[in-house]
């Protein structure tokens, strides 16, 4: 099954925990669960994957990595089964927010600095044999209220429900 068209280039696209709805129509998504939007039926939290090494030029993991047991492992498979300079699209519930606590399934939280282990500028970087290039790390906010705050990064530092979720787009480095 082949992704989106982009400029003349059909680019093959892979999600992650597409249970309830695909972003791309001609993506292959891939859940625990079989639905109608299931086209491979896997427990991400079982490496490897069912994919061929440099396989997906674009890799959605759109609320699904705080489901997940072993986030580094996810994180290796994804650069494994993707392209050199594949895009990996992450969202995922910001630490300080109560969207990171309202499911009783969600088994980690993540920070804005969460992710940058993985780019080598982390302190502990030293533990990965693979690296990412991050592109963007968008804070969230959602309601009226929130999204008219000011200074909301300075806010942030001191409450909680500021930001709900972070939208991060990394490469994959090969």
């Amino acid at each position: 099954m082949w992704g989106v068209l982009f400029v003349g280039i059909i680019m093959k696209v892979l999600e992650l925990g597409t249970g309830s709805g695909k972003i791309e129509k001609d993506s292959i998504g891939v859940d625990i669960c079989k639905t109608e939007h299931v086209d491979v039926v896997h427990d991400l939290n079982v490496v490897p994957y069912p994919f061929e090494d440099n396989t997906f030029d674009l890799v959605y993991a759109h609320n699904i990595l705080e489901h997940l047991r072993d986030i580094a492992a996810v994180m290796r498979e994804i650069h494994r089964i993707a392209k050199p300079n594949a895009l990996v699209s992450i969202i995922v519930p910001y630490y300080k927010s109560e969207n990171a606590f309202w499911e009783h399934e969600h088994i980690h939280f993540f920070s804005d600095v969460t992710f940058r282990e993985f780019t080598g500028e982390a302190y502990y970087n030293y533990r990965y044999d693979f690296r990412y290039r991050m592109e963007q790390l968008d804070m969230v906010t959602t309601g009226r209220f929130r999204r008219g705050l000011p200074f909301k990064r300075l806010l942030a530092t001191f409450l909680w429900n500021i930001y709900n979720e972070m939208h991060i787009k990394m490469r994959v480095l090969k």
